[in-house]
């Protein structure tokens, strides 16, 4: 019997293409990963396109992916309209706070200005 040598290693005479009849299982092996990602992007890209809709349009039926009209005020009013500053305070407050000393961060719950 004849030897043939490839790149995936020996294979007989009798089998000489046998590296080509494993391409069923791994196109199928492609199309479960890719419906895979895409089942896990497409929440974030509707996160990220509803963003930029106005409230009507994102709970439109049937929905539709390209936001018309196109808003950038959205995140100026929710900027402005939750204390943002607040919260990143707070932030520091339990950063700094509880710092080298984790068994007393509950003494600076008291001092957080929660709306």
């Amino acid at each position: 019997m004849k030897t043939i040598y490839v790149p995936g290693g020996p294979q007989t005479a009798s089998q000489p293409f046998a590296l080509w009849s494993r391409w069923p299982l791994k196109l199928l092996l492609y199309v479960v990963l890719a419906t895979a990602i895409a089942l896990v992007a497409l929440p974030f890209v509707w996160m990220i396109l509803s963003a930029f809709k106005d409230q009507v349009a994102i709970y439109a039926t049937p929905p539709s992916w390209i936001p018309n009209p196109f808003l950038v005020d959205n995140f100026s009013s929710a900027w402005n309209d939750v204390p943002f500053g607040n919260f990143f305070v707070n932030s520091l407050k339990v950063l700094f706070g509880t710092r080298n000393r984790p068994h007393r961060g509950a003494e600076i719950w008291p001092h957080f200005a929660i709306p």
